[in-house]
């Protein structure tokens, strides 16, 4: 009886627990507070700081690393928090340091992208300037403390350029079976850009041969003038797929492009059998207009059925863009997801777009990305979605999204990543300030991790 009297009693706790938590989406106060964490490092010149990449370390702390302005170039920052977002004084200075990376050669550093590796070790990717109009794909392996690991090709970093053209923009990489990575990206090319990927071996920091014969590969679709990657995922037997943007020959707007090549860098032709990929016109104002630019911007793979859940934008008109999600398989949309296949985001203002995505252990989708909400800015945005594409009324008061403005009205915030921290969303982004000062902003949201337990 004492036993059914305390399990009565758990269940009435959890209960109320349940009632005083229901509001998902507001932020979590445990983390800064009123959960936000913004950092300046202010290096100077425009003191501008961007395009934050986030991970988080083997003793549950927060690593930002940031594109930051210095006097008359940029460079790479990093900042440590503890998880409750208060700052690591003993780190760097106040908890910040500017990484010397002059190993890779450039003056300009751009675009940084961080993974952890198991042994605690971060292997940061970046767009190196090596002289005036030539940038390369730059790959650096860090100490926790941020310094270089000279382990790593002698000083600690290598680049890697593409053969045929002058301007390489990295946009992501991946860890591969047999202690490998991948980069992958997009190079300049005659009329417009090619996708760029390489691959190397962790082991000694060389390009592996196996890989497009050479380790690096970039190659004109047929029938398209121009690609963009957005994201990609390395699946378990090493084949990539891939989601970025392309524009068909002849064509005067981009499609949302999706593939997969195989572990030897070739087109997988039993994807979207027999091209490898496929484009896939939107065409929201008209398939005509030029202003029907569609493009895909982050994937997830289900590792079981191999479905892509996919997020990004749809142009509507020259000022006005939409978000959306759709899920695809082997290249084929799932016309049971969303209406039709979509879930489409008509934004208020100028509208908006996603930027990255996650989907937590309960097969939620969180999409994540910037919109206009009327006030002649943007403002951070975090869409639920249920795993059938349907918006999750549980989350943001019941309208399965929320905004966040850091800041006053009227001044931008830009979202670049979303990672879970013990299942609570964290939202990485850069908010203005006075022209053109930008800092770094984390903000983590809160979720009912009784009843939703998600995945890191």
């Amino acid at each position: 009886m004492q036993k059914l009297t305390a399990l009565a009693a758990l269940c009435g706790s959890l209960t109320a627990h349940a009632g005083l938590l229901a509001a998902d989406g507001g932020v979590d106060t445990s983390f800064s507070q009123d959960g936000n964490v913004s950092i300046a490092f202010d290096y100077g010149g425009t003191n501008a700081d961007l395009h934050p990449s986030v991970v988080i370390d083997s003793l549950d702390r927060v690593i930002t690393f940031a594109e930051v302005a210095t006097d008359g170039s940029t460079g790479i920052g990093m900042s440590r928090h503890f998880s409750n977002g208060s700052i690591d004084t003993s780190f760097g200075v106040n908890g910040r340091k500017l990484l010397d990376l002059s190993a890779l050669g450039g003056r300009w550093l751009s675009s940084p992208n961080a993974l952890r590796a198991v042994d605690g070790k971060f292997y940061l990717l970046v767009r190196v300037e090596i002289a005036w109009g030539n940038t390369d794909f730059g790959l650096c392996r860090l100490f926790v403390s941020g310094n270089v690991d000279p382990s790593f090709s002698q000083d600690g970093c290598v680049t890697v350029p593409f053969i045929g053209g002058t301007l390489d923009y990295p946009v992501a990489m991946r860890f591969s079976p047999d202690d490998r990575i991948v980069l992958g990206g997009y190079k300049q090319a005659a009329g417009g850009t090619q996708l760029a990927f390489a691959r190397l071996n962790l082991a000694n920091a060389t390009l592996d041969g196996s890989f497009g014969g050479a380790g690096g590969i970039t190659f004109p679709l047929p029938g398209v003038d121009s690609s963009r990657l957005g994201d990609f995922a390395v699946q378990a037997d090493s084949r990539i797929v891939f989601v970025g943007t392309a524009l068909a020959a002849g064509r005067n707007n981009f499609d949302v492009l999706t593939g997969r090549l195989t572990a030897a860098g070739a087109l997988d032709t039993s994807y979207f059998f027999p091209n490898g990929f496929r484009r896939i016109a939107l065409d929201l104002a008209g398939p005509s207009s030029a202003f029907s630019n569609d493009e895909a911007t982050s994937l997830h793979v289900d590792p079981r059925t191999r479905t892509l859940t996919v997020a990004g934008s749809l142009q509507t008109s020259a000022t006005t863009k939409r978000g959306f999600i759709t899920q695809i398989g082997d290249g084929f949309t799932n016309q049971n997801f969303g209406n039709a296949g979509y879930a489409i985001f008509a934004f208020a203002g100028d509208g908006g777009w996603f930027t990255d995505l996650a989907i937590d252990g309960l097969g939620r989708i969180y999409a994540y990305g910037h919109a206009d909400t009327a006030t002649g800015d943007y403002d951070l945005v975090l869409a639920r979605l249920t795993s059938q594409g349907a918006a999750d009324t549980s989350f943001g008061g019941g309208q399965g999204l929320i905004y966040r403005n850091v800041g006053a009205n009227r001044l931008n915030n830009l979202a670049t990543q979303l990672s879970f921290m013990h299942g609570k969303p964290l939202l990485a982004g850069y908010s203005r300030l006075i022209a053109p000062d930008f800092d770094v902003n984390l903000t983590r949201v809160w979720v009912d991790l009784i009843f939703a337990d998600g995945n890191d």
